[in-house]
């Protein structure tokens, strides 16, 4: 629960500063289905979905593989709203597979989604840093020889299987045209805004051959807090933590300068105001 608005709730409550998202932006990137509702929301390009959940599933499974398969053709990819890392996440290609995928994400979250996959998609990467002013890091582009980027590859096959997503195999700069790099960024620092993220995200868009653009997901607790794509702009790690930890405190100190409580005597308006209808009553009793 370090990512899904859980801790970064019980830290509220403490009044402690802490590194990254607030409670919102962490709950809504962690949920599929209400990020992607978000974002279609605020016209940031994302890919046609159905979602559903498990109760859903058990009462009426054929009428939500026809709504999939008349809203999406295929191949589509099956992921459980909840969670990351690519784990649940499935491709697939006719409805055989995408029975199967059902009950494979059905293991890790209650609601899921079908969404449209793109083909032969381009997978960029861009990190998003700061608060109400964020500015996006160089682009990335993951190498993966498989349908998508999946947990073996950011995990299990390279070369330092203890470093996670930075020691993923990956192209940086992104060999994308300077338009192209930029719509990207804009694009990342706009979703940033849009989840009212903080500290660092890591925002995965996909691009079709005709570059159009859609925005994937958002990681508020990024790997290694994407300190590679940093680096590349002369950000060294040390650095990137001491500014994490100076946003943490801006944002920690701007908080508490803002009012959470309103003084009034509502409670004894109504008091009087009761008072004053009982003795009306007495009189009309009198009367």
């Amino acid at each position: 629960h370090c990512e899904d608005g859980t801790l970064q709730g019980l830290l509220e409550l403490m009044n402690l500063p802490y590194v990254g998202a607030g409670v919102v932006g962490s709950a809504v990137g962690m949920d599929k289905i209400v990020m992607k509702a978000i974002f279609n929301e605020n016209q940031l390009p994302t890919l046609p979905y159905v979602w559903w959940d498990q109760q859903e599933w058990e009462i009426g499974a054929d009428a939500i593989i026809e709504d999939v398969e008349t809203t999406l053709p295929y191949p589509l990819f099956v992921k459980p709203a909840m969670g990351g890392s690519s784990i649940g996440v499935a491709y697939v290609e006719n409805q055989d597979e995408l029975l199967s995928a059902i009950e494979v994400a059905g293991h890790y979250s209650r609601r899921m989604l079908a969404e449209q996959a793109v083909e032969d998609p381009i997978e960029i990467n861009c990190a998003v840093m700061g608060t109400e002013e964020p500015t996006g890091s160089v682009c990335e582009q993951p190498i993966t020889e498989a349908n998508f980027l999946s947990f073996d590859d950011k995990y299990i096959h390279q070369e330092d299987e203890s470093s996670g997503m930075a020691g993923a195999d990956r192209k940086i700069p992104a060999p994308i045209s300077e338009e192209l790099t930029l719509h990207v960024q804009q694009l990342a620092e706009r979703t940033f805004q849009v989840l009212d993220c903080a500290g660092v995200a890591r925002i995965d868009f996909l691009v079709d051959a005709d570059e159009n653009v859609y925005v994937n997901e958002i990681n508020t607790i990024p790997g290694s807090y994407s300190y590679y794509l940093w680096a590349h702009q002369g950000i060294e790690f040390p650095q990137l933590v001491s500014e994490l930890i100076d946003l943490a405190f801006a944002s920690h100190v701007k908080k508490n300068t803002l009012t959470y409580t309103y003084t009034t005597n509502l409670l004894s308006q109504a008091d009087a105001s009761l008072s004053k209808l009982k003795k009306g009553n007495k009189l009309g009793d009198t009367a």
